[in-house]
């Protein structure tokens, strides 16, 4: 019996076998490598272009104001001194400095209100970005969703989950939106209508007739001195914040100039 079954054996067949299920193995193994360094590259690739907008300077100053009703932002960077380089910024001075250009009784733009304008035409181009990635799958709805859904939010003006207010006035709301619409960034309402809103967040889309609406409503404030009033109000107390400041850096510098005088 043993004899029948030796000689019945084919040794290149069995060889041909093993080696076949070899390289199947060997194929599956080099697959999953390939989806595996794929899929961290994918990743790497991803992170570093949401790493690439949240470093940004002018992204950061965009979203501090975004995240802050009143907060001291750096508009001036390349000031020498602290004072110089800080400028308080409210929401009122925000929502002034993005009013049309066309809208007649707008406040006259400052150099600081020059600046907000800036810093958002970049910050909005560069979110806008992730929509085109979006269409291009180049990155997921999910990442999308989870680096930018806070920021969207604040955008869509949706309620704070912990105290039920809305973030922001409905006045700097409506600016911002009309703002977006006016200049064409049109990929932005595009990410904002893919990306899911927080519980009350409004779309950002706006009809012809609603955007007429709201425009004529900021047209009417304007002829009534109402934004020239907020924008002087809201200039003022950032003055009187940069002079306290330079008052306190003077205040530093001279206690500093006596403490290393007296230590020589």
């Amino acid at each position: 019996m043993w004899e029948t079954l030796v000689g019945s054996w084919d040794a290149k067949a069995t060889v041909a076998t093993c080696s076949a299920i070899v390289a199947i193995g060997a194929l599956v193994v080099g697959i999953w490598n390939y989806v595996s360094n794929n899929r961290w590259r994918r990743r790497e690739y991803v992170d570093a272009r949401f790493s690439d907008f949240f470093c940004d300077r002018d992204v950061k100053r965009a979203l501090q104001m975004l995240d802050w009703n009143l907060r001291d932002i750096e508009l001036f960077p390349d000031e020498k001194t602290y004072s110089g380089r800080m400028f308080l910024v409210s929401d009122d001075l925000v929502a002034a400095s993005l009013i049309h250009h066309e809208v007649n009784g707008r406040p006259m733009y400052t150099v600081e209100m020059m600046m907000i304008r800036d810093i958002f035409d970049q910050f909005l181009s560069k979110l806008g970005a992730f929509s085109i990635m979006l269409d291009q799958k180049v990155i997921t709805l999910r990442s999308a969703t989870a680096y930018l859904g806070y920021w969207v939010a604040l955008i869509t003006n949706a309620p704070n989950r912990k105290t039920g207010c809305r973030q922001k006035p409905d006045s700097f709301h409506r600016n911002l939106i009309l703002y977006i619409h006016a200049y064409g960034f049109d990929d932005v309402i595009r990410l904002v209508d893919k990306i899911p809103l927080a519980q009350g967040g409004k779309r950002i889309r706006l009809s012809n007739n609603t955007y007429r609406a709201k425009l004529e409503e900021l047209q009417d404030e304007c002829a009534q001195g109402l934004w020239r009033d907020k924008t002087e109000e809201a200039l003022n107390a950032a003055r009187d914040r940069r002079m306290n400041l330079t008052k306190k850096g003077s205040v530093q510098n001279l206690s500093h100039f006596w403490s290393v005088a007296h230590s020589g």
